[in-house]
């Protein structure tokens, strides 16, 4: 689940079931549109704020802080909505968009303490009834319902943990209208900015582990859509043309549940990276929307010096104690004394035996003391580049070892 109830009214417990979106509940997707409307004579105008963590779906909104806490005369409307949703509403072209479910007989999520609920311990419940899907548009200057539309009506095929919602999912919206998607029943369906369906694909409801719901937002990054199908019957990743609804292309991995949003990165220069460091700067401040470079170095433990040798070869010791990994090495036994043995005389394929480690060290008038670093000169390095590099040079047997 990638929100928890904070800020979320969702009134009483009735026969039907509500949420009501306040100032506070809207600080969890818009906190500039809150600020704003929070300011006298100020038109409720803010950067649009249209899919999960934003446009950029970075987490970051412009334009004033919005406060931290309220005690009521900072909310400029409250409009109850049917239903219940941990989606977050998004803002596009002056319209509100939200997605709800309406499940009969007042069933509502329990919220983070779900799972802690003696009478449930989050098990999930399928209701007997058909539950109604909804996108919702608001006027964000008045909480005025624009229109209310219903999606889909069907009895759920799986249940949901006992504090996700069936609506979880938040929409994407653009000036044009609402993308919206219900993972438990696999609709996608888009919206013009009235409320009428332009498309609609069905993927059949998703089979979650545990049946804990669903709850992958779909993002959209230009005209293209990316929705996530990861669970316990498939998994593909799907990028559909926001126009047409039509797939662009299609992933698929080895199936199992995710409920992970995915996150798009553009890898022309980077600005992503350099925008989720300071909040509020957009690719447009960047000279030409290029970020900085950002080279990446990876190496594996099975290298050079071989820090981690033990676990490199076992994960337990002989008392079935867990071996040490690289991680848990002390930094401090990086930085120690260190001695070189040349050993580059010796014939290759040699294995070096504790009295000839013993001379070395004696030749080089050295005093060996616990956590000094040992090199070896193997006469290896003289052949790299070359085929003869994988068979030149010594080794240092378990003699030599077990003396050191």
């Amino acid at each position: 689940m990638h929100q928890l109830p904070i800020g979320r009214d969702l009134g009483p417990r009735t026969t039907a079931p509500t949420r009501r979106v306040t100032a506070a509940w809207l600080m969890r997707g818009c906190a500039a549109l809150v600020a704003l409307a929070c300011l006298p004579g100020s038109a409720v105008r803010a950067d649009d704020w249209s899919q999960f963590r934003g446009g950029r779906a970075l987490g970051h909104a412009s334009g004033p802080k919005p406060p931290v806490a309220f005690d009521g005369k900072q909310l400029a409307w409250r409009t109850v909505i049917p239903g219940a949703g941990w989606s977050q509403p998004v803002i596009a072209g002056g319209r509100l968009y939200l997605t709800t479910a309406v499940v009969p007989k007042g069933r509502r999520p329990k919220g983070s303490g779900g799972a802690m609920d003696l009478s449930t311990l989050g098990r999930p419940s399928i209701p007997s009834d058909p539950v109604e899907w909804r996108v919702l548009c608001l006027d964000p200057g008045n909480g005025h319902v624009v229109w209310d539309k219903l999606v889909v009506e069907q009895k759920p095929k799986y249940g949901t943990h006992a504090s996700n919602t069936y609506a979880t999912e938040t929409p994407c919206a653009t000036a044009d209208g609402v993308i919206a998607f219900f993972g438990a029943t696999g609709t996608l369906v888009a919206l013009d900015r009235d409320g009428a369906e332009r498309w609609r694909r069905e993927f059949g409801p998703q089979s979650i582990q545990n049946q804990f719901g669903t709850g992958s937002s779909p993002v959209l990054a230009g005209d293209r859509l990316v929705v996530q199908l990861y669970n316990d019957d498939t998994a593909k990743l799907l990028c559909i043309d926001a126009l047409t609804g039509t797939d662009r292309w299609v992933a698929s991995r080895d199936k199992g549940t995710s409920w992970a949003t995915p996150v798009i990165w553009d890898n022309k220069g980077t600005a992503e990276a350099v925008c989720a460091f300071f909040p509020g700067l957009k690719t447009t401040d960047l000279p030409d929307s290029e970020g900085w470079s950002w080279e990446k170095i990876t190496l594996v433990t099975h290298n050079g010096t071989h820090l981690d040798a033990p676990y490199h070869f076992h994960s337990k010791d002989k008392t079935g104690k867990p071996m040490m990994t690289i991680d848990e090495v002390p930094l401090d036994w990086c930085f120690r004394p260190g001695i070189k043995l040349d050993f580059r005389k010796l014939p290759d394929g040699h294995v070096v035996t504790a009295a000839e480690m013993e001379a070395e060290i004696k030749r080089i008038g050295h005093d060996l003391k616990p956590l000094d670093i040992v090199l070896v000169n193997t006469r290896a390095s003289e052949c790299i580049g070359s085929p003869e590099y994988l068979t030149a040079g010594i080794g240092i047997g378990r003699e030599a070892t077990l003396w050191l």
